[in-house]
């Protein structure tokens, strides 16, 4: 299963994504980041290093935190 959140903001140039945390030996940890930096190679648009792969505590509400637990 995959949950998309592609973001455009006022603060932040260009479009990024937000992802869950993954540990770093964990499979899901590339696979998250493998699909952003994939999307990041096709359209100069999309930056990858604004990319945030983390739940902050005041985010645990939104679609993509709900879906990850």
């Amino acid at each position: 299963m995959m949950f998309i959140d592609l973001h455009g903001h006022s603060v932040k140039r260009n479009i990024f994504a937000y992802g869950p945390e993954y540990p770093i030996f964990d499979v899901n940890y590339y696979k998250s980041r493998l699909f952003a930096r994939m999307i990041s190679y096709q359209t100069p648009m999309f930056r990858y290093y604004s990319c945030i792969f983390k739940i902050s505590p005041g985010k645990l509400k939104t679609g993509r935190a709900i879906l990850f637990n």
